[in-house]
């Protein structure tokens, strides 16, 4: 299947040509202050021609070719983290606050994780998860980078685990493995080789287990789900119906900040 075939599930045609003209496209680049270590005044001192991000504050779109941020002295102290800029919207709707308990459970490099640290104040507690070891090293280099002191870092197969997990958490971020879209402007190739029936079947395995983490909220009052796209609509529709009773899918919108759960 390829790509735009699948986009036309759900998208007409005018706006499946923008995305793939989208994608076409320079990436783009941002960076997230942290406010412990550097203003916003003193990062705009520095650095005058970013562009504020539309959404998230204390965060600007910059243009790599202009400034290597990556390779900054004050990259290296922990001032900032860079992201992509779609990538920052979830926790920002999120809106952790400073007496949360939230999972992160798909968390590494860290970047929600380091989010929502920064705007809870560096209180609370934040459990940032990777089923990969290896990639955890890249959450905690990120976390003692920045200066985040409210952050527990895990690698467990949380599908395997989620008993031991109840009524622990006020909020998750789940940023699960999906069609990796994201990554086609970095190489062609990717969409040949994301959209196969292998890959489907990795993800749908994946995201069956949803109706478990549900459960992990204690509040039950906001869920966070983050993914670029719905792959294998059946599997979806197949699951539902069999775990009606606790599977429960949210998509996200780009005008609430909160998502109240139906009775």
């Amino acid at each position: 299947m390829e790509f735009s075939e699948h986009l036309k599930s759900y998208l007409s045609n005018e706006e499946i040509d923008k995305l793939m003209d989208s994608l076409k496209e320079q990436s783009l680049h941002a960076v997230l202050l942290n406010s412990k270590k550097m203003s916003d005044e003193e990062f705009l001192k520095l650095y005058p021609e970013v562009t504020k991000h539309p959404i998230v504050a204390h965060a600007y779109i910059y243009k790599k070719e202009l400034y290597n941020l990556g390779k900054s002295i004050y990259h290296t102290l922990g001032c900032f983290y860079l992201q992509e800029p779609s990538a920052m919207v979830p926790a920002y709707l999120l809106n952790a606050e400073e007496d949360d308990v939230i999972l992160d459970m798909c968390a590494a490099p860290g970047g929600k994780t380091i989010q929502s640290s920064f705007l809870m104040k560096g209180k609370g507690l934040i459990v940032s998860n990777d089923l990969s070891k290896p990639r955890t090293f890249s959450i905690v280099e990120n976390i003692e980078r920045l200066g985040i002191g409210n952050v527990v870092i895990t690698n467990n197969d949380l599908s395997l685990i989620y008993n031991k997990y109840l009524n622990s958490f006020d909020k998750i971020i789940l940023d699960a493995p999906c069609s990796g879209s994201g990554m086609f402007r970095k190489e062609d190739k990717m969409a040949e080789k994301l959209f196969s029936c292998a890959n489907f079947a990795y993800f749908s395995s994946f995201v069956c287990n949803l109706n478990l983490f549900i459960y992990f909220c204690r509040k039950i009052k906001r869920h966070q789900l983050c993914h670029r796209i719905i792959s294998n609509k059946e599997l979806f529709s197949y699951f539902a119906a069999k775990k009606r009773h606790m599977f429960l899918y949210l998509p996200i919108s780009s005008q609430h900040s909160e998502f109240e759960l139906p009775n």
